[in-house]
């Protein structure tokens, strides 16, 4: 007989689920916000170095992220697969998901580090900038020693959000944000480091600086997660960590089964914006940068769409395995509605102040940035108009997922996204002339097609989960 949680989640009222998803959602949103914190910061300190730097470092480690981004798609799925159990009431399918996703893990991380290896080859066979090329080569061949710890840092935030206990995710991360911007500005810069009567100098990195930070700061968070775990007698009773090799074939099959269409829709996903990405960079450095700059501040939207999208997963999830399918229809409901205030609220920075918002990234008093900073004010106006449809679309793929419903959301997300918006896009920017304009409205296309699919399918499936 399986062990039980020993509290399971009771019922709870449309009153009660709100409390109950955004307890669930902030910690996780401010989780993800401190991540793009810690890119923000290697993009804010290497904007320093100049237009260039920042334009190889963020279309490098945008298409690597691409690869980390299909892998922690798939192992989200451990989250949804720990929600069920923890809602059923079971032990059991705690240490079971965490030991397969931790092995998927480990597979996953091999496939990326090969593919990252190659990113700047692939930079190059895209036409991008020699300079781009080689100093997106510095970059991604450093920061690709950082995959490992992220994702099975990823497989342990899905264990603890699954259990409704997602804050010391949050402290971790939040926690490094200052320690990575310190060793940041060390490694890209250097320094001279007095020792008594001697001195250590740390030698001037340039954008591999950023990068061996970033993996430092990477471990780091892992090992501290991994103690406390240990450590902790909230979570140490459930021996998640122990066993590692042991193999539950049905559990293994079930994060492939369900982690792969996942992986394949945050390819589509993150596909759209990195080919975005090349296209602006085909215009000129001046709209790839000004690209970068835009999808950053976008990104920080995303971000809390995607806290709240995965505490959606969880909660409906949790709600099927204790067999409440209405109140699981209740707490998807509830993430969209969060999901679309968020953009309202979001929306009026990007239109009133799009200059202050580039100060993050690019010295606006340069006036070799003076094009660049035009084209982020014409962008950031074009992606205010589009945020609720993307927040509705992140939340509404996750609140799927909690449903198992993840095959249909990719082909969603592609007939969205490449049969509409990547076509439209090129369209627009370069038959028509538009330029960096004309990608961000081919996008905003895609994305509203998505998102009202997406919403229109879960109120439908929701009235009778799938599973």
């Amino acid at each position: 007989m399986a062990s039980q949680v020993d509290q399971a989640p009771r019922r709870v009222g449309w009153r009660g689920e709100i409390g109950r998803t955004a307890k669930l959602a902030l910690p996780m949103v401010a989780a993800y916000l401190a991540e793009l914190g810690m890119w923000w910061t290697d993009q804010a300190i290497v904007g320093r170095l100049g237009a260039d730097e920042l334009a190889a470092v963020g279309l490098s480690g945008g298409v690597l992220f691409q690869g980390m981004a299909i892998s922690m798609g798939l192992l989200s799925i451990v989250a949804v697969l720990v929600g069920n159990a923890y809602g059923a009431g079971r032990v059991d399918g705690f240490s079971q998901a965490v030991r397969q996703g931790m092995k998927a893990a480990t597979v996953l991380t091999v496939i990326v580090m090969v593919f990252a290896w190659f990113v700047p080859n692939l930079l190059a066979l895209a036409d991008q900038d020699p300079v781009i090329v080689d100093l997106a080569a510095e970059y991604v061949r450093a920061v690709m020693f950082s995959v490992a710890p992220f994702l099975y840092f990823t497989v342990l935030r899905g264990f603890m959000s699954g259990i409704s206990r997602p804050m010391l995710v949050t402290v971790i991360t939040v926690a490094t944000i200052p320690v990575n911007l310190g060793l940041n500005v060390l490694l890209v810069f250097g320094a001279e480091i007095p020792l008594g009567s001697a001195s250590l100098t740390i030698p001037a990195m340039g954008v591999a600086g950023a990068a061996w930070g970033s993996v430092v700061i990477t471990w780091l968070m892992f090992a501290v997660l991994v103690a406390d775990i240990l450590l902790r007698p909230a979570t140490r009773d459930y021996h998640v960590l122990a066993r590692p090799l042991a193999h539950d074939p049905r559990e293994w099959r079930a994060i492939w089964r369900l982690g792969l269409p996942v992986g394949v829709l945050t390819l589509i996903e993150g596909g759209l914006f990195t080919a975005v990405s090349l296209f602006a960079g085909l215009i000129g450095i001046a709209t790839l940068a000004a690209n970068q700059v835009t999808g950053n501040l976008v990104g920080f939207t995303a971000m809390i769409s995607v806290g709240i999208g995965e505490a959606a997963a969880v909660r409906v999830a949790q709600e099927i395995g204790a067999g409440r399918p209405d109140d699981a229809r209740r707490a998807g409901f509830v993430a969209l509605a969060l999901g679309v205030l968020v953009a309202l609220v979001f929306a009026a920075p990007l239109l009133l102040a799009p200059e202050l918002l580039a100060a993050l990234f690019l010295d606006i008093e340069d006036p070799a940035n003076a094009e660049t900073l035009r084209i982020v004010a014409l962008l950031c106006a074009i992606a205010a108009l589009f945020l609720i449809f993307d927040c509705l679309q992140i939340i509404g793929a996750r609140a799927l997922r909690g449903l198992h419903d993840t095959v249909a959301p990719a082909w969603i997300s592609f007939v969205g996204y490449w049969v509409l918006a990547v076509p439209l896009a090129y369209l627009l920017a370069f038959p028509l002339g538009l330029g960096g304009a004309g990608l961000w409205f081919g996008m905003a296309v895609g994305l509203a097609l998505a998102a009202v699919w997406l919403c229109l399918r879960f109120a439908r499936l929701s009235r009778v989960p799938p599973i």
